[in-house]
């Protein structure tokens, strides 16, 4: 058993106004509940950026994640993202990297994209888009 899930960072803003394109709350149309192991990835995303002097490697972490070391820190890191240059990036996956999830009852989901020092970039000029994957493990 499987399910997709299509977002955008602005999918659920009248729920969550203050959802920004780089820290956002996302409202299941459907609750999932999942019974054993499973696990997420993403195999889509398209995100906008103005520059990228600060960063060129970008971590997205969610929530229902379970967390993994990450540069001696532990984190609920969904994955990473490279930008090389200004413009829309899209990318999708032929083989995604899956990780665990940490919830049996996954109402909404929260997204962080945090650079290597660990803030919220703001060079982020459009809505996240992203497709993910979860897994019966």
């Amino acid at each position: 058993m499987t399910h997709i899930i299509h977002l955008a960072s602005t999918d659920s803003t009248k729920v969550y106004d203050n959802n920004e394109a780089g820290d956002f709350i996302l409202e299941l149309a459907k609750p999932i509940e999942i019974d054993g192991i499973w696990e997420i990835a993403i195999i889509d995303y398209e995100i906008g950026v103005t520059q990228t002097s600060d960063t060129s490697r970008l971590k997205i972490l969610c929530d229902i994640c379970v967390e993994s070391n990450s540069n001696g820190k532990m984190e609920r890191l969904l994955g990473i993202i490279h930008i090389k240059s200004n413009g829309l990036k899209r990318r999708e996956y032929v083989n995604p990297t899956y990780v665990l999830i940490n919830s049996k009852k996954i109402n909404n989901i929260h997204f962080n994209i945090k650079n290597d020092v660990g803030d919220t970039p703001s060079f982020i000029v459009s809505p996240f888009r992203c497709t993910l994957h979860l897994r019966k493990s």
